[in-house]
């Protein structure tokens, strides 16, 4: 079994690649990223690495072709945001044997586009509001990218000088909520209406990903999940995010793709990635009483983990 992740630098990329050695021990993971393999952090856990233009290359997509062919791939789990939606539209493309983990590109583009996303759900969910109008900004509000990947360009407004006099393309400004944040990892099945899902509270954040995490059982929040899921006839997995505060729980944003906390869910009762393997490619169907078991208040803390490269680039 020959696998393809993308966006080898991320911490993300690492969490899946290791659920899915431990799993199948066999599997030959191929990896790409648009920097060098020596200047990527998951270098250490593939077979081959392959470096690659950055998505919105025109030459993106015969690149991945190619390594198709060249490496015979079974499947491809594209990591990054911008990927996703490029290989979304582009999935008809690839041979069928080659198993793709992505949603249709309808979905994608209603999942990246945060404003188009919150008004679609509006009906189901409470939602921070929206200002259309810079008159109209109650503070404090945020000010964030519409298609923004993470949370590092996030702006708090406090004072009327902190608004911006025009908004900048590509921004919107909402209501500012305070709570307790939660990651929730969710998982559709494929081939059935199944659904199951795992609250991760995000005790501790840096650069927009939880670096200190516990799973939780909290029913509500995994109601609405499934309720988001069902609403976009979503297919396969996703991380959707929620504040909670005395007054209500909020939408903040759901994400087409595996979060870069998840590893903690994969590790403890829910494993994504290999559930995802299985049903697109050994034929086992996902079965929720057997492959869903979170152990409520298991915790993860992260570290750094140094990999060394000599001057030529080998790993050493």
């Amino acid at each position: 079994m020959k696998i393809l992740i993308t966006s080898l630098g991320s911490n993300t990329a690492i969490g899946v690649i290791k659920s899915l050695k431990i799993a199948f021990p066999s599997v030959t993971i191929i990896a790409c990223d648009t920097n060098k393999q020596s200047e990527c952090n998951g270098s250490l856990f593939t077979d081959h690495f392959e470096q690659i233009c950055q998505a919105d290359d025109k030459n993106y997509i015969p690149s991945l072709m190619n390594l198709i062919k060249k490496h015979n791939l079974d499947c491809i789990i594209p990591i990054h945001d911008r990927e996703i939606e490029v290989i979304a539209k582009n999935k008809s493309f690839f041979r069928e044997e080659t198993k793709i983990l992505v949603n249709n590109s309808d979905t994608i583009e209603l999942c990246s586009d945060k404003v188009k996303c919150c008004f679609f759900l509006n009906e189901i969910l409470s939602i921070p509001k929206i200002y259309g109008e810079l008159n109209q900004v109650e503070l404090p509000a945020i000010m964030k990218e519409i298609r923004g990947v993470g949370s590092t360009t996030i702006q708090i407004m406090n004072t009327q000088n902190s608004i911006p006099t025009n908004l900048p393309d590509g921004m919107m400004i909402q209501e500012f909520i305070s709570g307790e944040e939660y990651t929730v990892d969710c998982y559709s099945s494929y081939f059935s209406d199944d659904f199951r899902c795992v609250v991760r509270k995000r005790k501790e954040v840096k650069n927009g990903m939880s670096i200190k995490g516990e799973i939780i059982s909290h029913p509500k929040i995994e109601k609405l999940c499934e309720k988001i899921h069902h609403t976009f006839k979503y297919k396969g997995v996703s991380n959707i995010q929620f504040i909670e505060n005395d007054k209500d729980i909020y939408f903040i944003e759901i994400n087409p793709r595996f979060a870069g906390g998840g590893t903690l869910t994969y590790k403890n009762g829910f494993d994504i990635p290999v559930i995802a393997i299985n049903e697109l490619l050994m034929n086992k169907d996902f079965d929720p009483l057997k492959d869903h078991n979170p152990l409520i208040g298991t915790k993860m803390v992260r570290y750094l983990q140094e990999t060394f490269f000599d001057k030529d680039g080998n790993r050493i």
